[in-house]
């Protein structure tokens, strides 16, 4: 369970127990919190009805979802990484070769071979459909 959902029901929890008959001090026991933290939660849910977190300050994401799942990609090929590893493979272009005539003249072959550090070239077998996403 994620900690977001963890805390979630945590929360779910305090409100079941004060609503039960408990003691602050009885919930904060039995739920391992400090007597603070639970009635500063009861405080916000008598007061808004709400448990969720507030919206925290800091600084945004810089990633997209396509960039966080080629990090978690990454990652989960080679847990030891670094992340100049990483950056130089989310850098890394991936070029599928349609055996186009355009794509398979001289100068553009010489250009992809000049390239070969930042493209990968991937064959795209005769007569296979074609998979790529749209937007």
């Amino acid at each position: 369970m994620e900690s977001r959902q963890r805390r979630a029901v945590e929360r779910g929890r305090i409100i079941g127990m004060r609503e039960a008959g408990h003691s602050i001090s009885e919930i904060a026991r039995d739920l391992g919190l400090t007597r603070q933290t639970v009635q500063r939660w009861l405080t916000r849910w008598e007061e808004s009805g709400n448990l969720e977190d507030r919206q925290r300050s800091g600084r945004p994401k810089m990633t997209s979802a396509e960039d966080t799942a080629g990090i978690r990609a990454a990652v989960e090929r080679n847990p030891f990484t670094n992340s100049v590893s990483v950056r130089e493979q989310l850098e890394k272009i991936i070029f599928m070769q349609d055996n186009c005539p355009v794509h398979k003249a001289r100068v553009v072959q010489r250009w992809f071979e000049e390239r070969m550090e930042q493209i990968e070239l991937l064959p795209w077998p005769a007569l296979s459909p074609d998979l790529r996403k749209f937007y």
